[in-house]
Order: structure tokens, then C-alpha cells, then sequence
């Protein structure tokens, strides 16, 4: 998937999550934001020098898209942000089960099962992606926000 999606359906859980809470509106607000940008997170292997580094050691889509990256990330903000750790664990979680839909899948069970995990269903900036998926993530979380705001 394309970063805006994952970062607008991360977003909406985030929003959907405080909802269910009934956290205020600024609480969600930064819930939602957290939870954005720990939705772009597992893909540190594409970026910069880390990336060039790591991408040959974990592959793409590889130990940063498995359930036990989920867990460390979940831990770690645990430990450094206790109240927002829900946020961001649910936030990367949206990432790798959004590309687990890629036709490439995802390391999900890795370091146990090496292969990728998968329901291709959907192309990177394909069709489906673009025409069905950002669009629903857009409807959904402008609904959420006017029901966080009371519209």
C-alpha cells in the first residue's frame, strides 16, 4: 500500500479505538496522530541509510511486518509512552495487515516461517487501492472526526 493509505487508515483506527474509549476529542486527536504515524513505521527499511543497511538483513515486508515487530513496538512504547502504546501498537498492526492484502504478503510469523503471508489481493497504487481503499479510509475517518466533534 501507498504511505497516505496506511497513514489515513492508520489514523482511523486510532480514531475508531478512542471512540470505543470514549476518550475526549483531544486525547483522540492524539491518539489518531500516533497512531498515523506508527502506521508508516514498518516501513524503516525503505528509508534513507537505515534502510539501505537493514533491507538486505530483513528484507522488505520481512521481520518489520511480523507479529513479533508488532509485539517489541508495543513494548517499547509501553515502556517510553504508556498511555498512547495502544495507539501505536494498533497503528503498525493496520500496516502489516493492510500489505498482508499485497501481492507480495508479509514475513508475518517470521523469525518462525520465512515465507510471506498472504491474500493477494491488491497491487501497490493499483485499482483497488486507489478506487476503493484510500477513498473508504477517507469516508471513514471524516466520519469519525465529525463524530468525535459532534457533527
Amino acid at each position: 500500500m501507498k504511505q497516505r493509505t496506511h497513514i489515513v487508515v492508520g489514523i482511523a483506527a486510532g480514531l475508531a479505538y478512542a471512540e470505543t474509549c470514549g476518550a475526549d476529542v483531544v486525547s483522540a486527536v492524539i491518539g489518531g496522530a500516533v497512531s498515523g504515524i506508527a502506521a508508516i513505521m514498518p516501513d524503516f527499511d525503505t528509508v534513507g541509510m537505515t534502510g539501505k543497511l537493514l533491507k538486505p538483513l530483513i528484507g522488505h515486508r520481512g521481520a518489520s511486518h511480523s507479529l513479533v515487530a508488532v509485539m517489541l513496538i508495543s513494548l517499547i512504547c509501553r515502556a517510553v509512552l504508556p498511555g498512547l502504546a495502544v495507539y501505536a501498537a494498533l497503528g503498525y498492526a493496520t500496516h502489516v495487515l493492510l500489505d498482508m492484502f499485497n501481492i507480495t504478503g508479509v514475513g508475518l510469523l517470521w523469525p518462525f516461517y520465512r515465507g510471506r503471508v498472504k491474500v493477494p489481493l491488491v497491487r501497490m497504487g493499483g485499482i483497488l487501492e486507489n478506487l476503493v481503499i484510500f477513498p473508504s479510509a477517507v469516508i471513514l475517518l471524516v466520519s469519525l472526526t465529525g463524530k468525535m466533534i459532534g457533527m
